[in-house]
């Protein structure tokens, strides 16, 4: 994945105006495709226990669903992202940071634990 990213970016300067190119479709493509699947996302093993990562932003929550690999380290299992609403976007930081943990439970990515 990295590979990826410093091909197109070692192909472009950045005196240049950004265009959406076929390039970059292809390295976008190929990003996707490399996120979706393992090593990135694994399978869940309902055997192993869950790590569950939540973060509030200004404008969404996401959370993340991960379990330790064979190799020791973390590994997606599942992960949700919500952008807030009209009313939600004047939360108060506080409420933000509990609205994305009740969303972790409530969240499609949380049926994997139940």
């Amino acid at each position: 994945m990295i590979n990826l990213l410093k091909t197109y970016s070692s192909s472009h300067t950045t005196d240049k105006k950004s265009v959406w190119i076929v390039d970059a479709d292809k390295v976008f493509l190929d990003l996707k495709k490399a996120f979706t699947f393992p090593p990135i996302l694994a399978h869940v093993d309902p055997q192993k226990p869950f790590f569950i990562e939540v973060d509030a932003y200004d404008i969404a929550l996401g959370n993340i669903l991960s379990q330790q690999g064979e190799d020791g380290k973390l590994h997606l299992v599942a992960f949700h992202s919500y952008k807030f609403g009209i009313v939600e976007v004047d939360y108060e930081v506080h409420e933000k940071e509990l609205l994305v943990i009740v969303d972790s439970f409530l969240s499609p990515s949380s049926n994997c634990i139940q």
